[in-house]
């Protein structure tokens, strides 16, 4: 016998508010199909910087992307589960009359790491990463705590809650339902505690040792004995967050009559891997303004050197930090942006067809490079992440002569975010000893043909692409799916059933993945094999 239950898939990230709604076809009470449309997809742009900033934007606009699936798909009405994906990570304040100010705030992109990863700290930046297992970067929820406490004069004995963004959107969805959280009811997920910096990743322990001392050192006022207070619990991905007496309210809030779950969430690049995983064979980079090269192993790894270079956690399938696989990441912090801002010096903001024309500058500068041509472009536009992790990095482009244009510009842009690429890729191969052959690009810039084709002469895999351009939007939806089942079947059983959903959407013809997405290299004067080469281990 068979049924359709039907999810929604919320992705919150730093621009813009996505929603996605799914059929999910049961036989026999397993998942069995995929019930996907281009078609099911709302999107609501987040329209300043304070309101990117703002979970009670995020709520209104969730309200308004649900009320447009109403009205262009009447399944939306079937709804019974949401699933969250947010940015990935953060640090939100609540304060003690429960309020979220967006001023005190500090998203994955903030770069002020009041002087916490300016070379001072280093050894006791190293000592709490043996603890995290993640790299501390400025952006992270515990250089944000920092930045927040020395620059905002944030006070931990005046707030009642410090969360990643899931939490804060959680907590303000309920709020505006009228269901105000008490502090010990707040919790987050295993992805976003293990990224933090705030939490043991190995038991999600909240303020480890040298964390509290790492916090000791960096901000003295900072009162580190109350911070286990304020941050929250971890848990599964897919917990339900509405409690039995909320259910009604939050049916009313969102205009979805049959809603029964909404899922805790998870981080964007881990729900974009659940999404689109395939084997282990290939790396997943889903490609945005950043890129984050992924790869999936058995368990997390300490850093051999004295400062951990990688992010680390677990798959959101996970029912608890012990399980496998998890994700490793080498992140950049910019390729679509140097690519955007290549754009910005020839073609007004308006052009819808600017990303096309650019691309094919780019082509026609290929076509006549040779090797002597020494145009070299480093893509650190202030500050960068793997694989050498310095927020200080700025970039430059050398060789620059008069008869260049904008196209040869954009053509090293590429070949410097595809060297770096390779960089971090190795990075993670070297750490792990494993050996990938495949790379899947998704994402927006992946309809770029001469981008993917050097990114696969850069990197030397077997390079696939897939236009689809939320993947995190995808794997909140199958998380939705999980958070239905919260409370009626074992944590376990739950697991299996979202591991089911992500083998069927990985092979989904709207997702599947297109050697064709590159171009054939052809410069009889130019050869991108030698260009990349990497020297023998």
């Amino acid at each position: 016998m068979s049924a359709i239950r039907h999810t929604i898939g919320i992705d919150i990230s730093t621009q813009t508010i996505t929603a996605m709604l799914i059929g999910v076809v049961e036989t026999n009470a397993s998942p069995a199909e995929l019930v996907i449309s281009g078609a099911w997809m709302e999107s609501r742009p987040c329209k300043d910087e304070i309101s990117r900033k703002n979970p009670a934007v995020w709520v209104e606009l969730v309200r308004e992307c649900i009320a447009g699936l109403k009205r262009s798909a009447r399944e939306t009405e079937l709804v019974e589960a949401i699933g969250i994906s947010t940015t990935f990570p953060g640090c939100f304040a609540v304060q003690a009359d429960g309020s979220i100010d967006p001023r005190l705030v500090s998203l994955y992109d903030n770069t002020d790491d009041a002087g916490l990863c300016s070379g001072g700290f280093d050894e006791a930046l190293g000592r709490a990463e043996r603890e995290t297992l993640n790299r501390l970067w400025p952006g992270s929820m515990a250089i944000g705590l920092v930045h927040l406490v020395k620059s905002a004069c944030l006070r931990l004995d005046g707030i009642s809650g410090l969360v990643p963004p899931n939490t804060a959107f959680a907590h303000q969805l309920l709020a505006d339902a009228g269901h105000r959280s008490s502090p010990e009811s707040l919790f987050s997920d295993f992805t976003q505690t293990a990224i933090s910096g705030l939490y043991d990743a190995r038991t999600c322990r909240p303020v480890p040792p040298a964390v509290a001392q790492l916090l000791r050192e960096a901000a003295p006022e900072m009162d580190t004995d109350r911070l286990s207070d304020v941050l929250p619990r971890a848990e599964p991905a897919w917990r339900n967050v509405v409690p039995p007496e909320g259910i009604a309210s939050a049916r009313n809030l969102l205009g979805l009559p049959s809603l029964a779950s909404i899922s805790i969430g998870a981080g964007d690049s881990s729900l974009g891997t659940l999404a689109l995983m395939g084997d282990r064979q290939t790396v997943i980079n889903v490609r945005g303004s950043s890129d984050s090269p992924t790869i999936l192993v058995d368990a997390p790894m300490p850093c051999p050197g004295p400062r951990e270079t990688v992010l680390q956690f677990p798959l959101p399938t996970a029912a608890s930090p012990a399980d496998s696989p998890w994700c490793v990441v080498a992140p950049m912090l910019r390729s679509g942006r140097v690519w955007d801002w290549v754009r910005s010096l020839r073609f007004a903001e308006d052009d819808a067809d600017a990303d096309e024309k650019l691309e094919a500058l780019a082509l026609e500068a290929f076509h006549v490079k040779t090797d002597g041509d020494g145009l070299r472009f480093d893509t650190a536009l202030g500050g960068e992440r793997a694989p050498l992790w310095d927020a200080q990095a700025k970039g430059s482009i050398v060789g620059l002569i008069e008869s260049h244009g904008v196209g040869h510009i954009a053509l090293a842009a590429l070949e410097g975010m595809s060297a770096v690429l390779s960089e971090c890729i190795r990075l993670m191969e070297a750490r792990y000893g494993v050996r990938t052959d495949k790379l899947l690009l998704a994402g927006g810039p992946a309809r770029n043909k001469l981008w993917n084709a050097i990114t696969q002469a850069g990197t030397g895999k077997q390079t696939f692409a897939t236009t689809f351009s939320d993947a995190s939007l995808l794997g909140a939806a199958l998380l939705g799916y999980g958070a239905l089942y919260d409370g009626a079947e074992a944590d376990r059983n739950v697991s299996g059933r979202i591991l089911a959903l992500s083998r069927l959407s990985s092979s989904h013809p709207l997702f599947r993945a297109d050697s064709s997405g590159t171009v054939g290299l052809v410069n009889s004067s130019y050869n991108y094999t030698d260009r990349f080469r990497l020297p023998e281990e």
